[in-house]
């Protein structure tokens, strides 16, 4: 916790290469063009500093994603998108070949678990039908018991909410602690 703690405090930006600072926030833009997210500023904030750990973990401190990590990342349809960000990562941060799937997948992971990506992009999880079936019999179970008269557009709300509630649960971060699970720090 420490750690993040660190990593979250603004003053850390101030003592990185700015060049390095604008790297990454060319690179949180580039996902949230491909994504079709909008951040809002704590957002990229928030962003930006998960962005930064992981680099200090993976490239500062030399630990690579490994087969335990896989398995405790979202699980992704492959799609031109991700393609493009995949080769984004690799050409821009020097990310070895087998890894930055992995890195994508970490990435996307940490998204889906503080809901920056919009609806419509949900597609990209591999459990994104499963989702979409759960939050349709949540919704009948829900009017089933309501067994009143619902207004159309509120529960179109409801159920997109639903939908986002249902991603974000499947999220690794919310099952496991993947800081302290992991030896990660020296």
């Amino acid at each position: 916790m420490n750690i993040l703690i660190f990593f979250a405090n603004p003053l850390l930006q101030n003592t990185l290469p700015e060049d390095f600072i604008t790297k990454v926030n060319n690179s949180i833009t580039y996902s949230a063009i491909l994504l079709g997210n909008t951040p809002n500023n704590s957002q990229r904030q928030q962003t930006l500093h998960f962005a930064i750990v992981n680099f200090f973990r993976s490239i500062q401190n030399k630990h690579s994603l490994d087969e335990n990590d896989n398995q405790s990342l979202l699980k992704l349809n492959p799609s031109h998108k991700l393609d493009l960000f995949n080769n984004h990562l690799r050409e821009t941060w020097r990310i070895p070949q087998g890894e930055h799937l992995l890195q994508t997948r970490l990435f996307i992971t940490f998204l889906i678990s503080v809901q920056q990506i919009p609806l419509e992009n949900l597609i990209v999880l591999a459990h994104h039908q499963n989702i979409i079936n759960l939050t349709d019999s949540q919704t009948k179970l829900t009017k089933k018991i309501i067994d009143t008269e619902v207004d159309i557009d509120k529960f179109k709300n409801f159920y997109k909410q639903l939908i986002k509630i249902n991603a974000k649960s499947i999220s690794p971060f919310l099952i496991i602690d993947l800081l302290t699970q992991h030896n990660w720090f020296p």
